[in-house]
């Protein structure tokens, strides 16, 4: 974990995120033909990011664009999911079964998708000209293996990066559009859906948890890859592992609303753009944290490492005779023991407290700052609630905490398990929290739902309060 390793972290996981985001509002609107051309499509985009998560590989091979297709073959199914996705929006355009509004939405998503599409196009040609313009034989993964003890890949970033970089312009740059679109051209007093089709926002709510769970479940494969060793030690950090993805998923569902009503983007505009760039970023930090778990447990994978002093690093596994070439088959990573876990440590530390930090954050977007504010007074005077006031700061105190435990404690055992009691002392406060500020009063409807009377205001809220229409793309 280095400044390469965070960009190229980024620059892998904000296009996937993109790349999901783009099915998922597509499907949330329209609904394609069930024939063979609209099948043979959905296989040819599902393929392509399949093919860019295969060639996500370790910062050693991507970042060597010269010698390993890694880089190239992400760019490629980047660039190919793209098109293919303008293309769908574009086949809206010409011959979507609907109103106008349908073919204005496929021209413009169409057009906008280019922001993206154009950064891809550039790093993959960045990338294959690295690859197959080098005079060398490409023959790094049997170097690598074989444990060259002269080869130390570098920890900088340099202008061999490029194409990463592009991805990850190419991905924010596709979230800019979005958001400048929906902020500032899109009217308040909802004519917007003269010329778009909305959104199912039940839909998205759903398909959100499900890419949830798929971020906790990244997280369990994470310890349950790494191979078993004996020791207390090891055990304990398992365990906490696991133990704080299923409390983490407990507090995700707990705290994010199941119907569209209560939803950000039902709320404002404002709201749903800031849940929209909150659930990446939780995302993000969802998967660093699944990813340290497992670089905890890699501590406990060797008993001792021993530096030969030529750059190459002998592991003594706790099992059979000691391994010359570095951990995960890869070259030396330049970094001590000491250094390493401190690393990882920053890594477990940031992230979680990015986790609580975005999911809070998420919750604030469903209702508003200002309805918030109003939960934290009591109902009989008006009075700011000073058990609340403490819970609040508890949490706060709580997130401090976390975020900088890594600077006193770098040991992977103490880390784990503290994080583990930093998630139940979350859980725990969260439902004070819960219990202490009012929610509004719940009454039954005619439909049989239970609403609040803060969904039944009529506000200044963004009309966007009518149901889904899905448009129907006709076979071609």
């Amino acid at each position: 974990p280095s400044g390469l390793g965070v960009l190229y972290f980024l620059g892998c996981t904000f296009p996937v995120i993109l790349m999901w985001n783009d099915k998922m509002f597509y499907d949330s609107r329209f609904a394609s033909e069930d024939d063979t051309y609209h099948r043979t499509l959905e296989i040819l985009i599902l393929g392509s990011v399949a093919t860019a998560v295969l060639h996500i590989r370790p910062v050693n091979y991507m970042a060597d664009g010269e010698n390993s297709i890694a880089m190239f073959g992400f760019c490629l199914g980047l660039t190919l999911a793209s098109i293919l996705h303008q293309l769908r929006y574009l086949e809206l355009f010409l011959w979507v079964d609907g109103g106008p509004e349908a073919k204005q939405s496929g021209l413009r998503d169409a057009i906008g998708r280019s922001s993206s599409t154009v950064w891809f196009v550039a790093a993959m040609i960045a990338s294959a000209l690295a690859y197959y313009g080098s005079s060398d034989s490409h023959d790094d993964d049997h170097r690598i293996l074989a444990g060259d003890s002269d080869t130390v890949f570098r920890q900088t970033i340099n202008s061999t990066d490029l194409p990463i970089l592009l991805c990850l312009i190419g991905s924010f740059s596709q979230m800019i559009y979005m958001f400048v679109m929906i902020l500032f051209c899109f009217p308040n007093d909802g004519s917007h859906k003269k010329n778009t089709v909305p959104m199912n926002i039940d839909f998205v709510i759903h398909r959100t948890g499900e890419w949830t769970m798929l971020m906790l479940g990244e997280s369990i494969l994470s310890l349950l890859i790494v191979d078993i060793e004996r020791g207390i030690n090891y055990s304990l950090t398992f365990y906490s592992g696991i133990i704080s993805a299923i409390l983490l998923q407990y507090m995700h569902f707990r705290s994010q609303p199941h119907h569209a009503d209560g939803h950000a983007m039902r709320q404002s505009r404002e709201s749903g753009v800031a849940f929209s760039f909150l659930m990446q970023v939780y995302s993000a930090s969802l998967i660093a944290v699944g990813g340290s778990y497992k670089m905890l447990l890699y501590e406990f994978t060797y008993e001792g490492e021993y530096d030969s002093g030529d750059g190459k690093r002998l592991l003594t596994p706790s099992y059979g005779p000691p391994l010359g070439r570095s951990l995960a088959g890869g070259p030396p990573s330049g970094f001590s023991e000491e250094d390493r876990q401190q690393r990882v440590a920053n890594i477990f530390c940031i992230s979680l407290a990015l986790v609580w930090f975005s999911s809070d954050l998420m919750t604030i977007s469903h209702k508003g700052i200002s309805s918030n504010w109003d939960r934290c007074h009591c109902d009989k005077d008006s009075q700011f609630s000073k058990i609340g006031a403490f819970v609040i700061f508890l949490r706060i105190c709580l997130l401090v905490f976390i975020a900088t435990l890594s600077q006193y404690v770098s040991d992977p055992t103490p880390i784990a398990i503290i994080g583990l009691v930093g998630n139940m002392a979350q859980v725990i406060l969260r439902e004070m929290s819960t219990a202490i500020f009012p929610n509004g009063n719940v009454h039954d409807t005619n439909d049989g739902e239970k609403h609040s009377e803060e969904s039944d205001e009529d506000d200044d809220k963004w009309p966007n309060t009518t149901q889904a229409r899905t448009a129907h793309i006709i076979g071609n």
